[in-house]
């Protein structure tokens, strides 16, 4: 199985899967080196990083590429030519987000928040703290190392205030307000960090080193694009207004919405009993604050 890159960020992450090593290869990097060459991959789109992985797992792959090449540079070039989906809230129809000047800018203005999320990421630095191998133990096959890392991103809180307000109606002024405090937050100093952990195995404690799932490297990726673009709350309240509120809860409701929705496409028939047990649901009542 041929691995392709995440279809990026938060709406295609699951989309990497990791096959099981098939024969053992040759002594390759170390677990720290691999953990860089992952990072220049799978974050800065650096395709000689790819070449320079597929080499090393080749052998563990009965001579086939690990990652494809055309499908990562397909990607970057996607994502530099506009916002992942899902990632931040698109005009609705008649409001600029149509043929004609008002359109036109707000495709401009678009771009530019794309460039500036796409220059964050390809930049963001990653470096491992900490390295814990584990030989195997009884019944196991391999090595295991255990790779404590931190990234350096900006803090981008401070657009947060105006996208609320851009959520709450969209306009030309107020996209174009939203798009300067972004692309300002995106080049502040890479102040705040995000902490994580990568496992890696290996036939041998010379390697080659290699995930044995994507999971950690979703989790790497997730965890990034939560703290380039901080907005995922406010994008869910402000999509939970057009939905019932049976929990409170923006996320839920919206999960509750999708899955009757899915219901009535899929198997109209049951939507009965979708509906039966939404009266069960209750809101939960707001946090409440002690005094002291």
């Amino acid at each position: 199985m041929r691995l392709s890159f995440p279809a990026l960020l938060l709406s295609c992450l699951s989309a990497l899967a990791w096959p099981a090593p098939a024969i053992a290869g040759p002594a390759s990097y170390t677990p720290e080196e691999t953990f860089q060459l992952y990072v220049r991959a799978f974050l800065h789109f650096d395709m000689d990083a790819a070449r320079t992985l597929n080499d090393a797992l080749r052998p563990l792959h009965g001579g086939r590429d690990a990652l494809d090449l055309e499908a990562g540079e397909a990607l970057a070039a996607s994502f530099r030519d506009g916002i992942p989906p899902g990632l931040l809230p698109l005009p609705p129809k008649g409001a600029g987000g149509d043929a004609g000047p008002a359109g036109d800018k707000t495709a401009r203005l678009g771009q530019r928040v794309a460039n500036a999320l796409y220059q964050a990421l390809t930049t963001t630095p990653c470096t491992v703290e900490n390295t814990v191998v584990r030989p195997p133990e009884s019944g196991e096959e391999g090595y295991m190392a255990t790779l404590a890392y931190t990234c350096a991103v900006p803090d981008a809180t401070g657009a947060r205030d105006a996208l609320q307000a851009l959520l709450a109606g969209f306009s030309l002024e107020r996209m174009s307000t939203f798009t300067e405090a972004y692309t300002v937050a995106l080049q502040r100093p890479r102040d705040k960090v995000v902490r994580g952990e990568l496992r890696l195995s290996a036939p041998a404690s010379s390697g080659p080193w290699h995930p044995d799932d994507g999971r950690d490297l979703k989790m790497l990726l997730s965890s990034l694009m939560e703290a380039l673009a901080p907005f995922q709350d406010l994008i869910e309240q402000a999509a939970a207004k057009d939905v019932p509120a049976l929990t409170g809860v923006p996320a839920c409701d919206l999960l509750l919405a999708r899955h009757r929705s899915c219901v009535a496409r899929s198997a109209p028939d049951q939507l009965p009993g979708v509906t039966r047990w939404r009266p069960g649901l209750k809101p939960r009542p707001p946090a409440t604050t002690l005094n002291t």
